[in-house]
């Protein structure tokens, strides 16, 4: 189960198993944490269509970055018809990996896309 840091509004998981949801725009939406990021866990790798271990950070990359930046790149390519019910969700997502000052964001994009789009 998703829960949230009172403090930051990060997410942070207790220990209620969360169960594993059919891949959709509406699931992968639900996974945002309150701050706009995504935690990398089973769940958003199945929304992804990988598994959790071809969905590793890059070396050096805090994985909640990694994780919203796929979630970002999903969502573009395989939702693109369906914008308007996520656009607010993409901005709140933008401003917070503006405020993470990531070095090489756009090399991280390339790197994502790529990864989406192998299968």
């Amino acid at each position: 189960m998703k829960v949230y840091d009172a403090i930051d509004g990060a997410c942070v998981t207790d220990s209620t198993p969360t169960p594993v949801l059919e891949a959709s725009c509406m699931n992968l939406i639900s996974l945002q944490c309150f701050n706009g990021s995504w935690k990398l866990d089973d769940t958003l790798a199945v929304q992804l269509g990988r598994t959790l271990p071809e969905c590793q950070s890059p070396q050096g990359v805090d994985d909640s970055i990694w994780a919203t930046i796929l979630a970002l790149q999903c969502l573009r390519a395989k939702y693109a018809e369906s914008k308007t019910e996520w656009e607010m969700i993409e901005l709140k997502a933008e401003q917070w990996i503006q405020t993470q000052k990531i070095q090489d964001i756009n090399l991280l994009q390339e790197k994502a896309k790529t990864l989406l789009s192998d299968k």
